[in-house]
């Protein structure tokens, strides 16, 4: 896999769900990428993915699409979706974007995990 598909870097079994670590930019080039991955992780029906933002730099449109399917996803499964670590400039396309509303998110995996 090369580094322009490898979007999720690492996932780790948690009570109840997964944590799944993304790294680099999601954009358009990548979104579909994580599409494939996460949406190969979300068929085992987790009751809480926690996605690791920490190591994401930026993320436009397309990867917010990715998110947003996965949440509808999840939501028909009854499970969660919970965002944590996320960079300020990606932070503030959430606020700005009023994505706040629409998705969980934390500071951290701790706190991820008592959502």
């Amino acid at each position: 896999m090369n580094q322009t598909s490898r979007v999720i870097s690492r996932t780790v079994s948690i009570d109840e769900g997964v944590i799944v670590k993304l790294s680099g930019d999601i954009d358009l080039s990548r979104s579909p990428a994580l599409r494939g991955q996460i949406m190969t992780i979300a068929q085992d029906e987790h009751p809480r993915i926690c996605l690791d933002m920490t190591e994401v730099t930026f993320m436009d449109s397309s990867g917010i699409a990715v998110l947003m399917e996965l949440i509808q996803r999840q939501r028909e499964h009854a499970g969660r979706l919970i965002l944590f670590g996320l960079q300020d400039r990606v932070k503030r396309m959430f606020e700005e974007g009023h994505l706040t509303m629409l998705f969980d998110i934390a500071a951290d995996a701790e706190a991820a995990q008592k959502i």
